[in-house]
């Protein structure tokens, strides 16, 4: 769950372990997706830029910070992020020593391994300190090139819908 000033945002770093596919969704706060046909709330392997380290990099936010990997929360101060990844194909590195801690004695595929140790990053930060903050690498998107990737998106899921294009 999120709940953001309106000149905040989520980052979030996580790993993809190989997954053939995953995704990451902001919700509102009844956890209801937000419209992905014409906000960008929602981005998956095939749409989401890679760090230069195999990690990716979300931020999530009212207002658009003017990178590739936005969540766009349609407005919404308050909500939640959904995530899902299928298929993975890498083991999951546990924190620690290998001692007895709970972390190292779980299994690899143990749920609560995997969100331990999976998301990499989350933390609140300064909407206007967002370029600054993510990895190397992500492209920074104009309101323009913006407006291109929303139509782009509408007219995917139009097809996607209705099979029209």
């Amino acid at each position: 769950r999120f709940e953001l000033k309106q000149d905040e945002a989520l980052l979030v770093t996580f790993e993809s372990l190989g997954a053939r596919y995953w995704t990451i969704a902001a919700c509102d706060a009844w956890t209801t997706s937000i419209d992905y046909d014409r906000h960008i709330s929602c981005l998956n392997n095939a749409q989401a830029q890679v760090n230069r380290d195999g990690s990716y990099t979300d931020v999530i936010s009212p207002t658009d910070p003017g990178i590739h990997n936005w969540l766009d929360t349609g407005g919404n101060q308050i909500g939640a992020v959904v995530a899902r990844w299928e298929s993975m194909t890498e083991e999951v590195k546990t924190q620690g020593d290998g001692s007895s801690s709970p972390a190292a004695e779980r299994k690899p595929w143990d749920p609560e391994n995997i969100v331990t140790n999976l998301i990499l990053e989350c933390r609140v930060i300064n909407a206007a300190d967002v370029a600054a903050t993510v990895p190397p690498g992500q492209d920074r998107v104009s309101p323009q090139e913006r407006a291109q990737m929303r139509a782009a998106r509408a007219a995917s899921h139009r097809v996607r819908m209705t099979g029209w294009l």
